[in-house]
Order: C-alpha cells, then sequence, then structure tokens
C-alpha cells in the first residue's frame, strides 16, 4: 500500500516539474511596423488652443493625409500599423502560431494653426 502510494505521489510530482517544460505561450507585439511615432507622453502634453500645427508635425512627422474643412479647419491624419504575434505549444502535440496587424488612426483637428482635438481610434 505505501509503495503505491508513494509511486502515485512521485508521478505527480514528475507530471507537475516536467509541464513547465512542455507547455509554452510567447506574445509579441513588433513596434517596428510603426509609421509614425505615437506616444502616451506626447499626446497627454497636447492643449487644445494651444498646442500648434507646427508642433505636432516637428514631434509627429509629416500626416499620411489631410482633409480641408468648409470653415477652415484642417484634419492632420495619421495612420500606423503594429504587428501582433501570439505562438502555443504543448510539448509535441500542438503548435499553433497565430498574427495580425493592428491598424491605429490618429487625428488631430487643426483651426487657425492651433489643434482643437484629436482622437486616436
Amino acid at each position: 500500500m505505501k509503495k503505491a502510494l508513494l509511486l502515485t505521489l512521485m508521478v505527480l510530482l514528475a507530471g507537475t516539474f516536467l509541464s513547465g517544460c512542455m507547455i509554452n505561450h510567447r506574445s509579441h507585439i513588433s513596434d517596428s511596423s510603426y509609421n509614425h511615432p505615437i506616444s502616451s507622453v506626447l499626446l497627454d502634453s497636447i492643449e487644445p488652443g494651444v498646442t500648434t500645427k507646427d508642433w505636432v508635425i516637428d514631434n509627429f512627422g509629416e500626416p499620411d493625409r489631410e482633409k480641408h474643412l468648409k470653415d477652415g479647419e484642417e484634419v492632420l491624419i495619421y495612420e500606423n500599423t503594429r504587428h501582433k504575434s501570439s505562438d502555443f505549444s504543448l510539448f509535441l502535440i500542438i503548435d499553433s502560431h497565430s498574427s495580425e496587424d493592428i491598424k491605429e488612426i490618429l487625428s488631430f483637428k487643426v483651426k487657425d494653426g492651433k489643434v482643437e482635438s484629436y482622437s486616436l481610434n
């Protein structure tokens, strides 16, 4: 009886220690595909009515697109793409890989050379 209990305990302990080598999960987000740097520090420093269009261009680069509205407003549009990948494997039984591109659009509404508002989608 003691031998069976000891053997069961050893199998459970071995399974517990070996399971760390059998399961692997990695997730990675690559910022290398960004077209324009988007920093929360930069976004937090924007003051509507104070921050200028020139400041935006100096810090984010030339926009990908610009829209000129009838009332004299402009919209500066920046498009970014991040690549996200994830790998999962269970010893030699299961091995999966998934990846996706995440698109972000940052737009600034500008009037008379000053930022009125911005949005990040």
